[in-house]
């Protein structure tokens, strides 16, 4: 079994940035940025994990996939006149030149903030070396160094004694756990791992780790969710990693006692709420809230959803040519069409939050802008659509002795001797560094492609953000028009930062005092764009 528990870091952040601080220090191909630093002692030996197909032979199906639908007669939409108006629903072909007016009117939803798991690279990055250790920590958590991260998950062990030696368990996976021999666990995936009549002892278990944080560190937790992927059937006899199935009356049972015990041991009153049900997929999301008992979902102070899919495309990841319909290695199309409006219109009336508590995709070589596109695909879906207050990475520290490519920072677990970043790193950069904790998702009139937000209002130099993807292989025009955003738009400036294939989230170097700002691209393009006001 394994629970998380989500803090978010109330620690001081920077909402400015200056123009080069990245591009300064990060110069070259990613490899040519690897820092070579201290080894440190070797632990074990790594476990090997699958990896699915690269996200460049998928674009390479993706793009044959075009070329054939043209040869059928169906040829790609040309490209239409620069400034056309029009927003895009879901699902409907985003027309190139279209318009994007900024409204700051028209707020979706509060933001809180980018996080990641620290299961499992903090097992093993914890034990580095402060220089190496605080280097690491720096690329994720500051936002003048790094991403400026500012929300945790915390893995806590479940599997019972002597875990740690648990052989199958990739290195780092084999997290530390007081559970205890409880005789629970299950060989078949399909069934529930928790013995039935054994949910008091979990909920105290779970109430003792939450405690022990609380009186040894003085870290309060805002949330415990008591499962992760609970209404799955791979949590199999002998995995590489620690997983517990429940089935949805378990869970639901296990949520109420759970409040009870965090009631009675004075953590509700402290601040910690319940999580869940961090499902792998927004799909199963739905079924596991429908199937909650009334009690349990009462309890519940946020929805936690991860935003792993198998399922077919919306219409514009199926035009010729774009890269996104098999960038994450699903021969289907990916994580993109799902229950997301579906998960939003069942959460959103109770008023709950609503998290994006994981999606990693790690299919691509570091250098490949494939799983970038796809990445920021993913994340234009869950906070356009979903409607998330909060989006969560998977691994953001990946063991690059393994052979695969999950995680935005690639590095040798045993010697920890080199940190590579991948274009997944700086596409993220281009959300988390300038979408900040605190500010206000806006309707975007093209969700496919675009991001909108605003800062507080009380911030003194007011901020509306548009984050512009461009999955095609080839250019196109996008007029950002700030004339709502006050003062008719008089004293506005704009700033285009931009990552590509040689770009690592640098200011462009064109930039516009006017109202309006053309942003070009490439489908190895993703584009920051912000204007601070005076």
């Amino acid at each position: 079994m394994r629970s998380k528990a989500d803090p978010i870091l109330r620690s001081e952040f920077s909402l400015t940035l200056p123009a080069r601080t990245w591009s300064d220090t990060h110069k070259g191909t990613p490899h040519e940025r690897r820092r070579r630093l201290q080894p440190v002692r070797a632990m074990g030996q790594p476990h090997d994990r699958s990896s699915k197909r690269s996200a460049a032979e998928a674009v390479e199906e993706a793009q044959e996939a075009g070329e054939a639908l043209v040869e059928k007669g169906k040829p790609a939409e040309e490209p239409g006149a620069a400034g056309r108006e029009g927003p895009s629903g879901p699902g409907r072909p985003v027309e190139p030149g279209a318009r994007l007016v900024v409204n700051p009117e028209r707020v979706q939803q509060d933001f809180e903030g980018w996080g990641t798991s620290l299961a499992w690279f903090a097992n093993i990055v914890g034990r580095f070396p402060d220089p190496l250790r605080n280097h690491l920590a720096d690329l994720l958590f500051d936002a003048k160094v790094g991403l400026g991260m500012q929300i945790c998950r915390y893995n806590i062990g479940g599997s019972g004694w002597d875990t740690a030696d648990v052989g199958n368990f990739r290195y780092g996976a084999n997290i530390e756990s007081f559970w205890g021999p409880s005789g629970d666990g299950n060989v078949l995936p399909f069934r529930g791992n928790l013995r039935p009549g054994r949910e008091a002892d979990f909920v105290r278990y779970l109430v003792a780790v939450l405690a022990w944080f609380r009186d040894t560190h003085a870290l309060t937790f805002r949330t415990i969710s008591p499962f992760n992927e609970p209404n799955t059937a791979y949590w199999r006899a002998g995995n590489n990693q620690e997983g517990c199935h429940f089935d949805t009356r378990q869970q639901s049972s296990v949520i109420e006692r759970l409040a009870d015990a965090l009631q009675a041991s004075g953590l509700a009153e402290a601040g910690v709420g319940i999580a869940a049900s961090d499902e792998t997929s927004i799909d199963t999301a739905c079924v596991t809230w429908n199937e909650y008992s009334a009690g349990a979902r009462a309890q519940l102070a946020q929805i936690n959803t991860h935003s792993y899919e198998e399922a077919l495309v919306s219409r514009i990841l199926r035009r010729p040519g774009s890269v996104l319909a098999a960038c994450c290695g699903s021969r289907n199309g990916g994580y993109l069409a799902s229950a997301r409006a579906e998960l939003r219109a069942l959460v959103k009336p109770s008023g709950k939050r609503l998290w994006a508590s994981e999606f990693g995709c790690g299919t691509s070589p570091l250098d490949d802008m494939g799983a970038a596109i796809a990445l920021s695909a993913v994340i234009l879906q869950d906070l356009n659509v979903l409607q998330a207050n909060a989006w969560v990475y998977w691994q953001a520290i990946e063991n690059s002795e393994i052979g695969n490519f999950w995680g935005l920072i690639q590095v040798p677990f045993h010697t920890g001797a080199e940190v590579a970043f991948g274009r997944q790193y700086y596409a993220f950069m281009q959300y988390s560094r300038f979408v900040r904790h605190g500010y206000a998702i806006l309707e975007s009139p093209l969700p496919e492609l675009t991001l909108v937000a605003a800062s507080p209002p009380g911030d003194p130099q007011r901020r509306h953000v548009v984050v512009v993807s461009n999955p095609l292989p080839r250019e196109e025009a996008f007029f950002c028009d700030f004339s709502a955003c006050g003062s008719g738009g008089a004293g506005w400036e704009v700033e285009v930062h931009r990552t590509s294939a040689t770009e690592a989230c640098c200011p462009a170097v064109d930039r516009s005092q006017s109202l309006g700002h053309s942003l070009f691209g490439h489908y190895v393009q993703i584009l920051a764009c912000w204007n601070p006001g005076t």
